[in-house]
């Protein structure tokens, strides 16, 4: 099985690979990133910058982190791996929105028809309660 390391995340080459950064000061960006990221078919990765209310008065509170944060550049490729490299780095603005997104068959779609050779039914969809 080929493996990439990302962290501490391991990821089958194999796997739909997504990653995004929104910010708790914005909930409405928030509340997108976290609907896209759910509706992702495969691995999604979602950092939420929030602000330490308690300890740190200077650079991390929400009136600085409200002035820093920027939203990506409209003409950003979430696929090109170099500019999302160069996107990460900046910590001084931190960008908002899908950083990097890898179009993939998912683990499921590929086992799909291994498990119908082997006479095994494929697994019901979720459904949503209510």
């Amino acid at each position: 099985m080929n493996e990439q390391r990302t962290g501490k995340v391991y990821l089958d080459e194999k796997e739909d690979f997504s990653e995004r950064q929104s910010y708790a000061g914005h909930p409405h960006h928030l509340a997108d990133m976290i609907v896209e990221a759910m509706g992702h078919r495969g691995f999604s990765y979602l950092h939420i910058l929030s602000p330490r209310v308690t300890f740190d008065k200077t650079s991390m509170t929400y009136g600085n982190l409200n002035l820093a944060v920027r939203e990506l550049p409209s003409d950003h490729d979430p696929g090109d791996l170099l500019a999302v490299m160069a996107e990460a780095r900046d910590t001084e603005t931190p960008a908002l929105g899908v950083f990097y997104r890898e179009q993939r068959q998912t683990l499921v779609d590929a086992m799909d028809p291994t498990a119908r050779a082997a006479g095994c039914a494929a697994p019901e969809p979720a459904r949503a309660a209510g």
